[in-house]
């Protein structure tokens, strides 16, 4: 009887590895291209797909929007990166150092006006304020 019930919970463990697998696996690219790091045109390209496909979800966490902006930082893919760091900075609106890597990738974007507001809006935050 405990041998059966084991042999079930295994089962059951396995099949929802593989639905997480199966259902998050442009995130788990995402994991794969912070560990390989090439700076290949194919690599950029297959990273650019990816990482448009993560930043198209209804739901993605902070972990991973911050993987997805360090990875683009490293391909030097700046429109990639803030996209990341401007849907990051929506979850974590009071995260001062988050708003101000966002306003250093719209300075290298050439959205200077964007970035001055930004760093403007630092600035101007009280001093206690949360970081």
């Amino acid at each position: 009887m405990l041998t059966r019930f084991t042999r079930l919970i295994v089962v059951g463990l396995l099949l929802e590895a593989l639905v997480f697998a199966v259902w998050n696996r442009d995130v788990l690219r995402i994991r794969r291209h912070a560990h390989e790091a090439t700076a290949s045109a194919a690599s950029r390209d297959e990273f650019t797909q990816t990482a448009n496909e993560v930043l198209s979800r209804t739901t993605v966490t902070r972990d991973t929007l911050e993987r997805v902006a360090r990875e683009a930082y490293v391909l030097r893919l700046t429109a990639i990166e803030v996209l990341a760091l401007d849907a990051a900075a929506r979850h974590s609106p009071s995260d001062v150092e988050l708003r101000l890597r966002l306003a250093d990738a719209l300075r290298r974007a050439g959205d200077f006006s964007r970035a001055e507001t930004l760093y403007q809006s630092v600035l101007d935050a009280p001093a206690g304020a949360a970081r």
